[in-house]
């Protein structure tokens, strides 16, 4: 049995970072500098400005030493697509393409992108989309503003579709912030050093969680056994192909042994009213589990487009 995890022993801190929210050079009520300071007071040691299809003029903040800025945009080419989360990104992407070929100048910019809440009016994404759309890093899998929306703010029905078929994708938390009131019902920790590169690198190597208000406290893999513990959590659960709960442990620290017939294994962590916080997945590689994992796909290939 071969598992690959991208969850590995570090030194680095760890960086409450916000991914995905908008200000007054979109649809946003607050100018850039305004936000930034807020988010700074809410604790958050990142922040990436993700207007629509507008790059984040560095000159409109004053550098803060206790928050990184980082420029980006919320990406569509024609207009007519589904968004993309572009992080990174200091010069604008062309308006004149459609997908696939959006994602891929996407990511072909270095940027960390991100298939932007898949679940607002419950299809924004479908998930045979995001495949037939290569290129992306992530998806979010938990958009606080679709709570006020039409659709669903959890998308890790989609995210565990895409990981039965054999996709490697990371899943990110973002509060998708049009003003203050929505800030800080979700966000991604990352754990990295707090300069732009080591965030984009770590977030391109899934070394993160994503949060609805739930602390990780650790989650490692030993000799094939998941172990993950909080100091806040209530519940914990293991959660394998097609979304399957392998197993629910009540408290705040358990283990799961992988199983021969795991595609991926990700942890779930509850905590009081209903806040969570998501592991990335490790993947596991046996004859048993990419047979398994093929006859998905193959039957999903024929299923209506969701």
């Amino acid at each position: 049995m071969n598992i690959t995890s991208p969850h590995c022993a570090s030194n680095a801190p760890w960086l409450k970072a916000a991914l995905h929210l908008h200000t007054t050079s979109s649809d946003g009520k607050q100018p850039p500098q305004d936000t930034l300071d807020d988010y700074a007071r809410l604790g958050f040691d990142v922040v990436a400005f993700t207007d629509h299809n507008a790059i984040l003029n560095e000159h409109a903040i004053a550098p803060r030493a206790d928050v990184l800025a980082i420029p980006g945009c919320e990406y569509r080419g024609t207009g007519t697509h589904p968004e993309i989360g572009v992080i990174g990104v200091r010069a604008p992407l062309p308006r004149d393409i459609e997908l696939p070929e959006a994602v891929a100048a996407a990511a072909a910019t270095g940027a960390f992108v991100a298939y932007n809440h898949p679940n607002w009016h419950f299809d924004h994404w479908p998930a045979k989309q995001m495949m037939a759309c290569p290129g992306g890093h992530a998806l979010e899998i938990y958009n606080a503003i679709i709570e006020l929306l039409p659709g669903t703010a959890d998308s890790t029905d989609k995210w565990d579709i895409l990981l039965t078929c054999g996709h490697r994708i990371w899943g990110i938390a973002t509060d998708d912030a049009h003003e203050a009131s929505h800030r800080n019902h979700a966000w991604t920790m990352v754990q990295a050093e707090r300069t732009e590169a080591a965030v984009i690198a770590a977030l391109k190597a899934g070394r993160f969680y994503a949060s609805s208000g739930v602390t990780l406290g650790s989650v490692s893999l030993d000799g094939g056994v998941l172990r993950v513990s909080s100091p806040d959590a209530t519940q914990i659960r293991f959660i394998a192909d097609r979304g399957a709960v392998r197993s629910t442990v009540a408290g705040s620290e358990a283990g799961y042994v992988i199983r021969e017939d795991d595609i991926f294994v990700r942890a779930e962590l509850i905590g009081h009213a209903g806040a969570r916080a998501w592991t990335n997945p490790v993947f596991v590689e046996t004859e048993r589990s990419r047979e398994l994992s093929a006859n998905f796909a193959a039957w999903y290939a024929q299923q209506p487009l969701t």
